[in-house]
């Protein structure tokens, strides 16, 4: 066997191009939809953007990689799909593709809501975020780049100043008042700057990122997304996304489902003013003293049950909720804060399996702490795991003496029984509310995937 017969061997060529074209096609339409698109909105391309999107669409599913590395791999895939295209085609594709972005989605959730039956009565929001491996973030680019189109403008008008460099014309901008005022008007034509420092869930805190907000629906399938500049609070995000699910979905009865990063009161009062309902997470470490102290007995809670009626471990316990919070950065017409005032159902939840784990883990690093103590271990400070648990105090020549935090011990160390009550990671939180309109909370799944059937809820 000679050498390409191994390698080829090793790499047989795939099929999972030929498998999804069927659905591609078929089922949803793609190939007609992109040539109506183009050839309606008089789009100007020298390359099949169907077979393009078709191909990078399948590598998301079966290996996610990058456009540069996606060609590459085109050859292990049978009849190399993309053996016709460049890299600057696929490129130049995806600025197709963003542009007609609405247009795209619109037809895609067409097709999907005549072959799936899709109440969108129960909708998933959440948020994330991608960094890219460039030290510098868009005002940068942005404003590299309008210097570029103005001087390419003024060389074009005034001829001498094609002898300048680049760096002598820059500072000629940069003191004429006339020039730098063409230059911020080049700057605002780019649009606004995406890729931003930001606060990266990845810890990716010296690069650039997007921030991506994903609306998918009770089958998991997506509705909608949107991408926001990465220095956008999360928070922020939701306002304008539920206004666009509304204008171009029709999404009217639904109730949003959300992590605890988005649940504020002032998100939640919009949700209401939409005449949507809601379902998000809250931080047990957020419950108030009241609650800790009168509605964590687990004498009071409900069992869970599975459809086969066993017990899953699992209790709840549904209290009302209100909250009231003073927004300064909006000011009413007498100059005092907006206020923002929420009621609700709190649905508490205690799991056993969560609870001996963590009790489990939270003994191993106390002994961890314990043993790196005893021995003057060097250490970092650290607000994670046995780290957090120890004192560093700062001594001469750099050197670090450990202590142990007897107020986190003795605090977790309480005997067990009182610590079921007063240690908090072991319970999770999640706010309920009906939307004007909808009559009954459709089932959902808590994070733990145990199921809570409708009649265990009371109609709010």
């Amino acid at each position: 066997m000679n050498f390409f017969s191994k390698v080829k061997a090793l790499m047989p060529q795939r099929i999972a191009h030929l498998a999804l074209r069927r659905l591609w096609n078929d089922e949803l339409q793609m190939s007609k939809f992109f040539e109506y698109m183009t050839r309606h909105n008089s789009v100007d391309i020298q390359y099949n953007i169907s077979e393009i999107a078709l191909y990078f669409s399948m590598l998301k599913l079966v290996q996610p990689s990058s456009y540069l590395e996606g060609l590459e791999l085109s050859p292990r895939f049978l009849g190399d799909p993309m053996s016709e295209y460049t890299s600057d085609d696929v490129y130049r594709s995806l600025h197709v593709l963003a542009e007609y972005k609405d247009m795209i989605m619109k037809h895609v959730n067409k097709r999907v809501d005549e072959m799936v039956p899709r109440e969108k009565s129960l909708i998933f929001f959440d948020c994330t975020n991608c960094y890219f491996e460039t030290a510098y973030n868009d005002v940068y680019w942005y404003t590299k780049k309008a210097l570029r189109l103005l001087r390419r403008e003024l060389r074009h008008e005034d001829k001498t100043l094609k002898q300048l460099s680049d760096k002598e014309l820059n500072q000629i901008i940069a003191d004429s008042p006339v020039y730098t005022q063409m230059l911020e008007t080049i700057y605002e034509s780019l649009g606004e700057p995406l890729r931003m420092h930001g606060p990266s869930k990845e810890k990716r805190f010296d690069l650039p990122l997007v921030s991506i907000a994903l609306v998918v629906d009770e089958h998991a399938i997506p509705i909608d997304f949107k991408v926001f500049s990465g220095n956008k609070a999360e928070t922020s995000t939701m306002k304008e996304v539920v206004g666009e699910l509304k204008k171009k979905h029709q999404i009217r009865n639904a109730v949003l489902v959300a992590d605890s990063a988005l649940n504020g009161t002032k998100n939640l009062c919009m949700l209401l003013e939409e005449g949507l309902g809601f379902s998000v997470a809250k931080s047990s470490l957020s419950f108030t003293e009241k609650v800790r102290e009168n509605e964590l007995n687990l004498n009071d809670f409900e069992t869970i049950k599975d459809e086969a009626g066993n017990d899953t471990g699992m209790q709840y316990k549904i209290v009302d909720f209100h909250n009231v919070r003073y927004d300064r950065s909006e000011l009413t017409e007498d100059g005092k804060s907006t206020k923002y005032t929420i009621d609700c159902k709190m649905m508490i939840t205690f799991s056993k399996t969560r609870y001996e784990r963590d009790i489990a883990v939270l003994e191993e690093n106390i002994k961890r702490a314990q043993q790196a103590i005893d021995t003057q271990e060097a250490i970092d400070i650290s607000s994670n795991g046995w780290k957090q648990l120890i004192i560093l105090e700062k001594m001469q020549a750099r050197k670090k003496s450990p202590s142990l935090m007897e107020t986190r011990l003795q605090k977790a160390r309480k005997p067990r029984k009182k610590r079921e009550h007063n240690s908090l990671f072991h319970w999770t939180g999640m706010l309920l509310r009906n939307g004007e309109n909808v009559l009954a909370l459709p089932e959902f799944y808590s994070m733990n995937l145990l199921r809570v059937k409708n009649s265990s809820l009371p109609h709010m």
